[in-house]
């Protein structure tokens, strides 16, 4: 749990952003004031001095730790080997500052996440390696910090992380795009073409859920044979919220695998996770051996750039992996 110092200092931050007075605000009904910088301020500020339990943990240290809270500082732009300590990712694909480090009452510190389509290309989100000459790197907005990890056939894996979507939050539609803020398992077809992840958590105008694209992929269809997209979370109920996020998944491309979603809002009263989506019997994996584990903002428009303006941001946890579903919930404690 965070100290009275992190606390303090994480509601400074809010205050620091304020654009009006506390006279000008201090009328305002809870709900409307819980959503501005002083109202953030201010629950930050109501927890110094509070006693809380102490929360169960994990009974077996995680396969994969990516919070923010490994590091102290990331690059404005980066990639891999730029962040301090520079082991901690593998790779940084995002520019522009757009992921930063934010400090917070509950994890203490997190990931800032800033999506963003301005007229000029290299000012936009976007990956290193791309160029307003490659036609496919003008249709995402993306930045992400990844790391690869050896998945077995037949492993089972759950996935616990934690994101708030900050208001305003545009959200893009499934019938004109996607909005991804995880992406797990991912790799590359023979050939070296990438393709859609296998899982992924889905931050879409439907609501917050879960794309699966598992086992053999088609480029003609741009679908797995296990092809979801799945909507369970109204983006408007958890907007300036963490909602927890816990993903099971056996991997493997043959049908014996098993995915499950669950969430939970402690701030909409909820206390245990509710299990969304559960599929046995299904491909999970589009490949098997050393795959990539991706946490970040990934948007775009379906064969179309993204509109010059756009905008959204949000916040995430980190990852962690864990081997059971009860050490992934115990370490969003």
């Amino acid at each position: 749990m965070p100290t009275d110092a992190q606390l303090r200092d994480a509601a400074w931050v809010e205050f620091e952003q304020t654009t009006k007075g506390w006279q000008d605000v201090k009328g305002y009904k809870p709900d409307v004031l819980a959503k501005t910088h002083w109202g953030r301020g201010k629950a930050i500020f109501d927890q110094i001095g509070a006693t809380t339990p102490i929360p169960p943990q994990p009974t077996t240290p995680p396969l994969m730790d990516m919070r923010a809270t490994r590091i102290s500082a990331l690059p404005v732009s980066g990639r891999g080997g730029s962040e301090t300590p520079s082991t901690a990712f593998d790779r940084l694909t995002y520019q522009c500052g757009d992921i930063s480090l934010v400090a917070d009452p509950r994890w203490t510190q997190v990931f800032r996440v800033h999506m963003h389509q301005n007229a000029d290309w290299y000012a936009s989100s976007h990956n290193p390696w791309g160029s307003p000459a490659d036609p496919w790197h003008q249709v995402p907005n993306s930045g992400e910090i990844i790391n690869p990890r050896a998945i077995a056939d037949m492993e089972e894996a759950w996935y616990a992380e934690s994101v708030r979507l900050l208001s305003p939050f545009h959200a893009i539609s499934r019938a004109a795009g996607w909005g991804i803020v995880g992406q797990y398992g991912y790799g590359t077809l023979v050939g070296g073409t990438t393709v859609s992840p296998p899982v992924s958590i889905a931050v879409e105008a439907e609501g917050v859920g879960m794309d699966c694209d598992g086992g053999v992929f088609s480029l003609g269809t741009w679908t797995g044979q296990y092809h979801k997209r799945l909507n369970f979370v109204p983006i408007a109920s958890v907007t300036d919220k963490w909602l927890d996020v816990v993903i099971g998944v056996r991997w493997t491309m043959s049908a014996n695998g098993m995915v499950q979603f669950a969430t939970r809002c402690r701030d909409n009263g909820e206390t245990a996770f509710k299990t969304w989506h559960h599929d046995e019997g299904v491909p999970t994996a589009q490949s098997i051996g050393t795959l990539d584990e991706k946490q970040g903002g990934y948007f775009g428009l379906f064969g179309k750039p993204q509109v010059v303006g756009w905008e959204t941001s949000f916040d995430l946890r980190g990852t962690t992996i864990h081997r059971t579903e009860a050490d992934a919930i115990a370490a969003l404690a």
